[in-house]
């Protein structure tokens, strides 16, 4: 197979997602076996500037903004960056499409725990949290995302729920790698 001349640049993104696609999987595979949670570090800030750099051009071609925010950007969490990555994708992915608005990003310490908040404008006073990570998809289900969202991040020693319905607001909780519970 002949690649086209536009393909070629396209080629290394591609590749990167296929490399975060298959460390998805093992982690999903090593959840299903009952393995221990991932003793990976990760400093936040290289995640979210990734996340500003993919998001911000979709939000823009639909008039909406994207606001980034740290407590401190040398933060490090107990995860797997590329998990990470996948999960936030799939949060701000949700709020791309069902959401409306400014999209917040905000990490935060929280006791021994690091929290990242993705927040939108968009209503969800009548959302049932059980619902949304049950992961049916069709008619009055919400897909899988969420759902794989929640057992990525379980899959981590990590928590996600649904933390506020106005503004609609999801929070990943992830083990602080700081050594500190500021």
């Amino acid at each position: 197979m002949e690649l086209q001349g536009d393909a070629s640049p396209q080629l290394p993104a591609a590749l990167a997602q296929v490399d975060r696609l298959q460390e998805t999987i093992e982690t999903l595979l090593a959840l299903a076996r009952g393995a221990p949670a991932s003793n990976t570090i990760t400093t936040l800030r290289e995640l979210l500037e990734d996340a500003g750099s993919r998001w911000r051009e979709p939000l823009a071609a639909l008039g909406r903004s994207l606001s980034i925010r740290s407590d401190d950007p040398e933060l490090r969490v107990r995860a797997s960056s590329s998990v990470l990555r996948e999960i936030l994708d799939v949060l701000l992915d949700n709020a791309v499409r069902h959401g409306a608005g400014r999209v917040d990003l905000l990490v935060r310490r929280t006791g021994g725990l690091v929290g990242l908040d993705v927040a939108d404008e968009g209503a969800g006073e009548a959302l049932d949290p059980e619902e949304l990570f049950a992961g049916r998809s069709g008619a009055g289900g919400h897909g899988i995302g969420l759902a794989l969202a929640r057992s990525l991040a379980h899959a981590e020693g990590g928590q996600l729920l649904l933390s506020r319905t106005e503004p609609l607001t999801f929070t990943l909780f992830l083990p602080n790698a700081n050594g500190d519970d500021r």
